[in-house]
């Protein structure tokens, strides 16, 4: 596991209902190659992963989740 990371953040961000619909688009506009997902396990409980995954590899991107309670 890489103990290291750099968190680009963007410019603008995007909530609220059906946000998720926005994500593809900015991968693309950002020209994202990897994407990390940190959550938690009540987030990966949830599928929400199973709603991001395939929207991430659309755009052309990897997907990294970093998961974990301290």
């Amino acid at each position: 596991m890489q103990s290291n990371y750099r968190l680009q953040v963007p410019q603008n961000v995007v909530v609220g209902l059906g946000s998720i619909h926005c994500l593809g688009e900015m991968l693309e506009d950002h020209k994202a190659h990897h994407v990390t997902l940190m959550t938690d396990k009540g987030v990966l409980s949830s599928g929400m992963l199973e709603l991001v995954s395939p929207i991430v590899a659309a755009a052309g991107a990897v997907l990294q989740v970093v998961s974990g309670d301290r």
